[in-house]
């Protein structure tokens, strides 16, 4: 077996499909998947919506089932929309395959598979965001973090942790001590949150009755 070093890499863009008909297969995907027309080859086309390109050639019959999952944000305007769509027959009702993911899958024309996929986020399934973390914590510091920076959207919330986890770490350090504090928390916060949000962490702070100086500094603890 060769080792990770050894083993060349590839990165994998698409997919290649057989269908009947190259152009019918090609429209539904642009028509009810959302997918763009890239090119249009000898007895063929390429599709990709951004993430995923599906090259289609002509077989007959079509060569294989290809099982495309589709993850939306939204089931009340997804469902509705796959279940109007000729040719598109669902498999049975949404359901909850692992906590926090539903499935409902689909046969559709031209070799096709549908999984739609609704995938809820810590937030919606009321879990605390892991904080990296690499020394000892105090637990009320923990916390104060992850309720704190609530505020900042969930997509960019995992960096915005794991920047705070390392600027407190690093003050902790400094400071000679081997516990994350509460202070340092707040002192990360400030530290490394963006200008244009700082009006809202100092907002948030303060709801938790935490007062900062006029220039949004935490007084030194005296020893």
């Amino acid at each position: 077996m060769l080792s990770p070093l050894e083993r060349p890499r590839h990165n994998v863009l698409g997919v290649r499909h057989g269908v009947e008909n190259v152009v019918a297969a090609a429209r539904f995907l642009v028509e009810t998947l959302g997918f763009e027309l890239r090119a249009a080859v000898a007895q063929g086309a390429v599709v990709d919506n951004g993430a995923l390109t599906i090259t289609l050639f002509s077989s007959s019959p079509a060569a294989h089932r290809l099982e495309v999952e589709l993850v939306t944000p939204d089931l009340d305007s997804s469902l509705p929309h796959l279940d109007r769509q000729p040719g598109v027959t669902a498999l049975g009702d949404l359901e909850e395959v692992a906590p926090g993911r539903f499935e409902r899958h689909y046969d559709a024309p031209h070799g096709l598979r549908l999984v739609l996929v609704r995938q809820l986020s810590p937030d919606e399934m009321g879990l605390p965001h892991e904080v990296p973390t690499s020394l000892a914590w105090e637990r009320t510091a923990i916390e104060l973090v992850r309720e704190v920076l609530r505020f900042v959207p969930e997509a960019f919330r995992p960096a915005a942790l794991r920047r705070t986890a390392e600027r407190a770490e690093v003050l902790t350090l400094t400071a000679g001590e081997v516990e994350v504090q509460v202070e340092h928390a707040i002192q990360a916060m400030l530290d490394v949150t963006p200008a244009f949000q700082q009006e809202r962490l100092h907002s948030e702070l303060t709801n938790l009755g935490i007062e900062l100086t006029s220039s949004g500094l935490l007084p030194r603890r005296e020893p």
